[in-house]
């Protein structure tokens, strides 16, 4: 009989053992989500590829990352990377990060050009409140952009029909986004005059 106890309670100790390395720590990049990265992501359907940036406490190493997720943009301390919102609960490899931010579905990202993906994470990682200008082009037949973009706490600087030009940190950026009216997104080109 003390060999069967025995062997039970080795049993109960594995099992309590293996149930909390399964499910002791829920997933290292949603735990460390802003609030509004966890409303964005709870607001992108499933089925989607979701975009992210991980700022680390080191340099960036390699990601293995799984099939159907690459990255995007890199710095040395941060990476942007696409991953199927089914997968981002098991990523790993982030514990060392330092914040993670949802920037939204992949199909609204894809509506900025890596210049400016570039531009946010180098902003991001340094000073997430610094401001960036960025030229917005909404898409044909979307009426008054300014009342738009200022329903979302963005105040255009300029707005020429369905063109606009804001100063907007990374949190603003990624709420612009969001606004299914929006075509793209990019950071302003700087004419050079002739001579």
């Amino acid at each position: 009989m003390p060999a069967n106890r025995l062997t039970l309670a080795i049993l109960l100790l594995v099992f309590t053992f293996v149930l909390a390395a399964g499910c002791g720590s829920r997933s290292e990049v949603i735990e460390k989500l802003d609030p509004s990265s966890a409303e964005r992501l709870n607001n992108i359907p499933d089925g989607t590829k979701v975009v992210i940036s991980c700022l680390m406490t080191k340099p960036v190493g390699d990601l293995s990352l799984e099939d159907g997720s690459r990255e995007l943009v890199r710095t040395t301390n941060a990476v942007v990377i696409e991953v199927p919102k089914k997968d981002l609960e098991s990523l790993k490899g982030f514990g060392d990060s330092e914040r993670i931010a949802v920037w939204g579905s992949d199909p609204n990202v894809q509506r900025m050009t890596p210049r400016l993906q570039a531009a946010i994470l180098e902003a991001w990682e340094t000073d997430p409140f610094r401001e960036l200008s960025v030229m917005l082009r909404f898409t044909p037949g979307t009426e008054n952009a300014r009342e738009l973009l200022e329903k979302n706490d963005v105040f255009p600087r300029t707005v020429a029909g369905i063109v606009a030009t804001v100063s907007a940190d990374a949190a603003s950026i990624f709420r612009i986004l969001q606004l299914q009216e929006l075509d793209t997104m990019e950071l302003p080109r700087q004419l050079t005059p002739s001579r």
